[in-house]
């Protein structure tokens, strides 16, 4: 079937969302399946979206698209997305995060301004043009007031490359990771007061712009090599102001290293690699991490082995795909319709069997 996924930030800047897209399409070829990944043209970054997409994948990045028919449709939800990739066919709008519902976020420009008002404004009768929503996690079916719309409801999580992400040996000094954008919503500037009053060694992903007591390593392209700083990092530090299962927090605790969340989104997860914590509580929680590392060795191992079991037993790659893909079969065969005409490209579509 063919598979139409739409994204509101341009793959090249390489973010948990544009590799959610990217994994979502190259697993879709790999099943036999055509595929069309469609992306706004916004935040674009470094990355070379052709360089990680299968040569199948058909990839297009603009703000006018012709009109076509899809199988069945994956948004990665923001507001107005459905309106500017114009697929026909059933439609899954997928929520992996609540940053935009929360106000403009400052950085992102005037088409986050203007979602964030489309969301105020006409977030349910945009929510009924879709046939099923897809969550991370099943807080969001509450906080987005999903059930209202009374639509199939998937509980899928990210999935995590748990052969790439796996445990490294680790160095003596004490080191704290970030991982992510410099905004305030994702609790940067916790990170960077935590750097100024634990004594460790602290690394920052995402951004080469410089700040004191903290390495800046860049946009890192590589998955091994970022694999590679995570796995050999002691704690990676997610102090987010917003509800999000960040990939960067489950693919550190396939990588063997503990995460330290500020937002509870993983209440079904307690495990000790998961450490929870207050705001005004996040230092003094990253010492304690710092002590039982250099005070106990085994303690440390047991907490940061929890994280990893948990990740092959929930997103191991191959299980996601399992349910996403049943996900897939199920709504295409249950919305599907036959263009009434055809649209440019294609002739018209008949039912046929769906593959998953």
């Amino acid at each position: 079937m063919l598979i139409t996924i739409c994204h509101h930030l341009s793959l090249s800047y390489g973010g948990g969302g544009e590799w959610a897209a990217i994994n979502m399409a190259n697993e879709a070829v790999k099943r036999g399946h055509e595929v069309i990944v469609r992306s706004l043209p916004f935040w674009k970054g470094d990355l070379n979206p052709r360089d990680f997409l299968d040569p199948r994948v058909k990839y297009e990045e603009s703000l006018h698209f012709r009109k076509i028919e899809s199988d069945v449709s994956y948004f990665l939800y923001a507001p107005f997305l459905r309106r500017i990739c114009r697929v026909h066919g059933p439609k899954i709008a997928g929520f992996h995060s609540m940053l935009w519902t929360r106000g403009p976020v400052k950085g992102y420009g005037k088409m986050a301004r203007l979602a964030f008002l489309y969301w105020r404004l006409a977030k349910e009768s945009d929510l009924k043009m879709f046939n099923a929503f897809r969550v991370y996690f099943r807080e969001l079916i509450s906080l987005l007031s999903l059930k209202r719309i009374k639509k199939p409801i998937y509980v899928i999580g990210q999935e995590v490359e748990t052969d790439i992400f796996r445990p490294r040996e680790k160095g003596e000094e004490f080191t704290v990771l970030y991982v992510g954008r410099p905004v305030r919503q994702k609790g940067f500037d916790i990170f960077l007061e935590v750097a100024q009053k634990v004594n460790a060694r602290f690394l920052l992903v995402g951004t080469d712009e410089k700040y004191e007591n903290v390495e800046s390593l860049g946009y890192i392209k590589d998955r091994r090599k970022l694999a590679d700083i995570m796995g050999s990092s002691h704690l990676l530090l997610s102090p987010q102001r917003v509800p999000t299962l960040s990939r960067a927090v489950l693919e550190s605790l396939s990588s063997g290293t503990p995460a330290l969340i500020t937002v509870d989104v993983m209440e079904p997860y307690r495990v000790p690699a998961i450490i929870r914590s207050r705001e005004k509580e996040v230092i003094s929680r990253v010492e304690e991490v710092k002590r039982i590392w250099e005070k106990d060795r085994d303690k440390y191992y047991n907490i940061a082995n929890s994280g990893r079991e948990l990740v092959l037993r929930l997103h191991s790659k191959e299980r996601v795909m399992e349910k996403l893909f049943k996900m897939f079969n199920i709504v295409a065969e249950k919305f599907s319709w036959t263009a009434p005409s055809p649209l440019p490209g294609r002739p018209p579509r008949a039912k046929r069997q769906l593959r998953i």
